[in-house]
């Protein structure tokens, strides 16, 4: 049996916008648009796509530095970044989530989960408690 796929591209399917709901920039994806290659870690891939508002949605946690520095990035290299719109609920990872999360994997010895060291699961734990700071301001 043969399937044959089709590769559609986002101008071929009429979105309006491309949420990125969950999760932090510990993963990415690369987006190949004819010789450009860009990688994205946080922000959502609508952003290269002009008829399409990019969102960051409130599941979402941030590290601002990796955030400024993919948007920098993407203006480097002509995107136009300005239709991004960022949940004012994200909550925003700090450097004390970082150390927290690299401490505590240290701590749990042979029984490390294995994270990133980001501080993206103690955001979550943050963000569960209503301890977090989000986009808006302290909570």
């Amino acid at each position: 049996m043969r399937v044959k796929v089709r590769q559609q591209t986002y101008s071929e399917i009429a979105f309006s916008y491309v949420v990125r709901y969950q999760g932090g920039n510990n993963a990415g994806h690369t987006v190949v648009i004819g010789d450009k290659k860009f990688a994205l870690h946080l922000l959502p891939s609508g952003i290269l796509t002009p008829e399409v508002t990019p969102v960051i949605g409130n599941g979402v946690v941030v590290d601002l530095e990796v955030l400024f520095r993919e948007i920098d990035g993407l203006n480097e290299k002509g995107v136009d970044t300005s239709r991004l719109m960022i949940s004012a609920n994200a909550h925003i990872i700090t450097p004390y989530h970082v150390t927290v999360d690299k401490v505590s994997e240290r701590f749990l010895g042979k029984r490390a989960i294995g994270t990133t060291g980001r501080g993206i699961g103690p955001t979550y734990g943050d963000k569960m408690g209503r301890l977090g700071i989000q986009g808006s301001g302290p909570v």
